[in-house]
Protein backbone atom coordinates (compact mmCIF):
# COMPACT_ATOMS: atom_id res chain seq x y z
CA UNK A 1 0.00 0.00 0.00
CA UNK A 2 1.45 3.29 -0.87
CA UNK A 3 1.16 6.04 1.25
CA UNK A 4 0.34 9.78 0.47
CA UNK A 5 3.53 12.49 0.95
CA UNK A 6 2.51 14.85 3.81
CA UNK A 7 1.57 18.13 3.18
CA UNK A 8 4.45 20.78 3.73
CA UNK A 9 2.80 23.07 6.95
CA UNK A 10 1.44 26.03 6.09
CA UNK A 11 4.30 28.78 4.84
CA UNK A 12 6.55 26.36 3.08
CA UNK A 13 6.21 24.83 -0.31
CA UNK A 14 6.67 21.60 -0.82
CA UNK A 15 10.17 20.64 -2.61
CA UNK A 16 10.00 19.95 -5.70
CA UNK A 17 13.04 18.43 -7.89
CA UNK A 18 15.65 20.95 -7.81
CA UNK A 19 15.91 22.47 -11.41
CA UNK A 20 19.07 25.15 -12.13
CA UNK A 21 17.26 27.64 -13.80
CA UNK A 22 19.85 29.90 -16.19
CA UNK A 23 21.15 33.37 -15.65
CA UNK A 24 18.48 34.70 -17.43
CA UNK A 25 15.47 32.75 -16.19
CA UNK A 26 16.71 33.62 -12.99
CA UNK A 27 16.82 37.58 -13.86
CA UNK A 28 13.21 36.84 -15.73
CA UNK A 29 12.05 35.13 -12.47
CA UNK A 30 13.88 38.20 -10.07
CA UNK A 31 12.55 40.77 -12.35
CA UNK A 32 8.59 38.85 -12.04
CA UNK A 33 9.25 39.23 -8.36
CA UNK A 34 10.01 42.37 -7.75
CA UNK A 35 7.53 43.89 -10.47
CA UNK A 36 4.87 41.86 -8.32
CA UNK A 37 6.12 43.05 -5.62
CA UNK A 38 5.53 46.26 -6.32
CA UNK A 39 2.42 46.22 -7.76
CA UNK A 40 1.49 45.42 -3.99
CA UNK A 41 1.41 41.61 -3.40
CA UNK A 42 2.48 39.62 -0.66
CA UNK A 43 6.08 38.06 -0.30
CA UNK A 44 3.99 34.43 0.39
CA UNK A 45 1.65 34.97 -2.49
CA UNK A 46 4.75 36.11 -5.17
CA UNK A 47 6.03 32.78 -3.82
CA UNK A 48 2.98 31.07 -4.65
CA UNK A 49 3.07 32.35 -8.06
CA UNK A 50 6.43 31.53 -8.71
CA UNK A 51 6.79 27.84 -6.72
CA UNK A 52 8.96 29.31 -3.81
CA UNK A 53 9.09 29.98 -0.37
CA UNK A 54 8.16 33.81 1.46
CA UNK A 55 11.89 33.26 2.93
CA UNK A 56 13.54 33.04 -0.59
CA UNK A 57 11.56 35.80 -1.68
CA UNK A 58 12.21 38.18 0.68
CA UNK A 59 15.31 36.97 0.18
CA UNK A 60 15.51 37.98 -3.87
CA UNK A 61 13.92 41.15 -2.89
CA UNK A 62 16.17 42.37 -0.81
CA UNK A 63 19.04 41.53 -3.77
CA UNK A 64 16.87 43.15 -5.96
CA UNK A 65 16.17 46.35 -3.63
CA UNK A 66 19.88 46.57 -3.02
CA UNK A 67 20.74 46.22 -7.33
CA UNK A 68 17.75 48.76 -7.62
CA UNK A 69 19.80 51.04 -4.90
CA UNK A 70 23.10 50.84 -6.87
CA UNK A 71 21.23 51.36 -10.21
CA UNK A 72 19.85 54.16 -9.10
CA UNK A 73 22.91 55.81 -7.27
CA UNK A 74 24.91 55.20 -10.78
CA UNK A 75 22.23 56.55 -13.33
CA UNK A 76 22.45 59.62 -10.77
CA UNK A 77 25.83 60.15 -10.35
CA UNK A 78 26.22 60.00 -14.29
CA UNK A 79 23.41 62.50 -14.57
CA UNK A 80 25.07 64.55 -12.63
CA UNK A 81 28.13 64.45 -14.01
CA UNK A 82 26.71 65.25 -17.44
CA UNK A 83 24.47 67.93 -16.00
CA UNK A 84 27.91 69.38 -14.61
CA UNK A 85 29.81 69.03 -18.32
CA UNK A 86 26.84 71.10 -20.13
CA UNK A 87 26.81 73.89 -17.37
CA UNK A 88 30.95 73.84 -17.75
CA UNK A 89 30.70 74.20 -21.56
CA UNK A 90 28.08 77.02 -21.42
CA UNK A 91 30.14 79.16 -18.98
CA UNK A 92 33.20 78.47 -21.43
CA UNK A 93 31.10 79.62 -24.24
CA UNK A 94 30.01 82.80 -22.51
CA UNK A 95 33.47 83.73 -20.86
CA UNK A 96 35.29 85.40 -23.50
CA UNK A 97 32.55 88.26 -23.74
CA UNK A 98 32.29 88.24 -20.42
CA UNK A 99 36.06 89.52 -20.00
CA UNK A 100 35.14 92.07 -22.91
CA UNK A 101 32.12 93.04 -20.22
CA UNK A 102 29.53 92.42 -22.64
CA UNK A 103 26.33 93.00 -20.07
CA UNK A 104 23.95 89.97 -21.57
CA UNK A 105 26.96 87.85 -21.48
CA UNK A 106 27.63 88.64 -18.19
CA UNK A 107 23.79 87.93 -16.68
CA UNK A 108 24.49 84.66 -18.38
CA UNK A 109 27.27 83.64 -16.76
CA UNK A 110 25.86 84.73 -13.80
CA UNK A 111 22.93 82.66 -14.04
CA UNK A 112 25.23 79.35 -14.91
CA UNK A 113 27.21 80.02 -11.84
CA UNK A 114 24.25 80.08 -10.04
CA UNK A 115 22.91 76.63 -11.35
CA UNK A 116 26.42 75.11 -10.93
CA UNK A 117 25.99 76.20 -7.03
CA UNK A 118 22.66 74.88 -6.83
CA UNK A 119 24.07 71.67 -8.22
CA UNK A 120 26.62 71.34 -5.93
CA UNK A 121 24.77 72.55 -2.72
CA UNK A 122 27.23 75.79 -2.20
CA UNK A 123 24.47 78.36 -3.11
CA UNK A 124 25.41 81.54 -1.45
CA UNK A 125 22.91 84.34 0.17
CA UNK A 126 21.65 86.33 -2.39
CA UNK A 127 22.63 90.24 -1.33
CA UNK A 128 19.61 92.41 -1.18
CA UNK A 129 16.99 89.37 -0.91
CA UNK A 130 14.49 89.57 1.14
CA UNK A 131 14.07 88.27 4.97
CA UNK A 132 11.44 85.21 5.40
CA UNK A 133 7.93 86.11 5.38
CA UNK A 134 7.71 85.50 9.05
CA UNK A 135 10.33 87.82 9.56
CA UNK A 136 8.37 90.72 7.82
CA UNK A 137 5.14 90.00 10.24
CA UNK A 138 6.93 90.36 13.37
CA UNK A 139 7.47 93.44 13.12
CA UNK A 140 5.97 95.06 16.80
CA UNK A 141 5.36 98.61 14.79
CA UNK A 142 2.99 97.64 12.10
CA UNK A 143 0.00 100.02 12.58
CA UNK A 144 -1.75 96.83 11.32
CA UNK A 145 -0.92 95.10 14.52
CA UNK A 146 -1.64 97.94 16.57
CA UNK A 147 -5.20 98.48 14.88
CA UNK A 148 -6.05 94.14 15.33
CA UNK A 149 -4.92 94.68 19.16
CA UNK A 150 -6.88 97.47 19.79
CA UNK A 151 -9.80 95.66 18.11
CA UNK A 152 -9.38 92.28 20.10
CA UNK A 153 -9.47 94.53 23.52
CA UNK A 154 -12.42 95.78 22.55
CA UNK A 155 -14.03 92.98 21.41
CA UNK A 156 -13.04 91.30 24.64
CA UNK A 157 -14.94 93.85 26.99
CA UNK A 158 -18.09 93.28 24.54
CA UNK A 159 -18.06 96.81 23.17
CA UNK A 160 -20.28 95.97 20.31
CA UNK A 161 -19.39 99.76 18.98
CA UNK A 162 -16.22 98.68 17.46
CA UNK A 163 -16.52 96.92 14.30
CA UNK A 164 -13.97 95.93 11.72
CA UNK A 165 -13.62 98.18 8.69
CA UNK A 166 -14.84 97.33 5.45
CA UNK A 167 -13.32 98.84 2.17
CA UNK A 168 -11.69 102.13 2.37
CA UNK A 169 -14.21 103.75 3.89
CA UNK A 170 -15.91 106.61 5.76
Amino acid sequence: MKTKPLDPPPGQRQKTPSKSLTKEERERRNHKIYALFLAGHSEREIGRSVNLTGQRVHQILRNELKNDARHRQLVTDEAMALYSQRLDFLLRAAWPKVVQQDLKAIETARRVLEQIGRLYDIEEERVGALPPANQLLDDGNDPRDELAKYRQRHMRRGDSTVRPAVGDGD
